[in-house]
């Protein structure tokens, strides 16, 4: 065999493995939200320089050349950037400010390993899928609400890392809230999540409230969610309630607690009060019936599962 045949033959082999170590990764499809933007992940080997191109059957539709950016077709003038590090080869493209017009378009990168060499990749494309409604935030508490120190957290996925949601948060009862500053990964290749905390001391005057997390994207496009607290306390504000005017000594009559909690009181004890000494009448449901005594002054406690409070001592109007 001749030297010049084995040269060309050795060519061919470099060549082959050369082909086969290139190969690039790049998803199927893209989700980007209209006015915002999006990063399409890509991963290949350490490199010398990429492009990005549209894909077409026979033109060579440049999207993003760092040499020529006036090269790049009209649809994405002035709105790629490669972000990715060639050293590591990640050959991601930015695209901002997405049109409903970049909808299904395909993509594709060309890559040159070095100086000397290219490698294609019109077979692996990427589908633009461009939406107009962004994703909707939800907020996380953790665990059950009750008096004092609570955490709420708000999350949303996103596709442009460069310039995530702004949070905004409102409390129905006009309360002043000030979360904490915004964070941000990255749960998958090509998708981010931030998140906003906030801390609040909770009371009793807070159950039933509406707590609003408001995200904004792109300075235009707004969604919210609501959740409505649901704050446990212990019973409050407990009274014996007497529904009938005055009435005469010996009558039989109904008295009530009345008391407010979260969860509502479901345990009571009745006392009755005579000078300076306290009954227990051994009843514990909320009404109870008796027979009224010019000397006697009744109260009772409520109980939940956070706590009991009494009564002040009720006095019945006899004639």
């Amino acid at each position: 065999m001749s030297p010049l045949v084995r040269v060309s033959i050795l060519q061919g082999i470099l060549l082959a493995a050369m082909c086969n170590a290139w190969k690039v990764r790049l998803p199927q499809r893209v989700h980007a939200l209209e006015s915002s933007c999006v990063v399409i992940p890509c991963r290949a080997i350490p490199y010398d320089s990429a492009y990005w191109y549209q894909y077409d059957s026979i033109k060579y539709l440049k999207v993003y050349d760092k040499n020529d950016p006036g090269g790049v077709i009209d649809q994405f003038k002035s709105r790629t950037s490669l972000v990715g590090n060639k050293t590591t080869g990640d050959c991601s493209l930015r695209i901002s400010n997405i049109k409903q017009s970049d909808n299904s378009l395909c993509l594709y990168v060309w890559i040159y390993p070095d100086k000397d060499h290219d490698v294609k990749f019109y077979h692996t494309t990427v589908q633009l899928s461009v939406t107009g409604i962004p994703n909707i935030p939800r907020i996380d508490q953790s665990g059950p609400l009750t008096e004092g120190n609570i955490s709420l957290k708000c999350e949303v996925n996103h596709t442009c890392p460069s310039v995530p949601p702004m949070f905004k948060w409102n409390h129905s009862k006009g309360l002043r809230l000030i979360p904490e500053p915004p964070t941000q990964v990255e749960v998958e290749e090509g998708k981010w999540r931030s998140a906003s905390v906030l801390h609040l001391t909770s009371t009793y005057s807070d159950n039933g409230a509406d707590i609003t997390c408001e995200a904004t994207y792109s300075e235009v496009k707004k969604v919210k969610e609501t959740i409505k607290l649901n704050v446990q306390y212990g019973p409050r504000d407990v009274n014996v309630s007497f529904s009938g005017g005055r009435a005469k000594e010996g009558d039989r009559t109904k008295l009530s607690c009345v008391s407010d909690g979260n969860p509502a009181p479901h345990i009571f004890q009745w006392y009755r009060v005579n000078g300076n000494q306290i009954y227990d009448l051994n009843h514990h449901g909320q009404y109870i019936e008796l027979n009224l005594s010019r000397t006697d002054i009744y109260t009772c406690t409520a109980q939940n599962s956070l706590g009991n409070a009494t009564s002040k001592a009720l006095p019945i109007p006899i004639e």
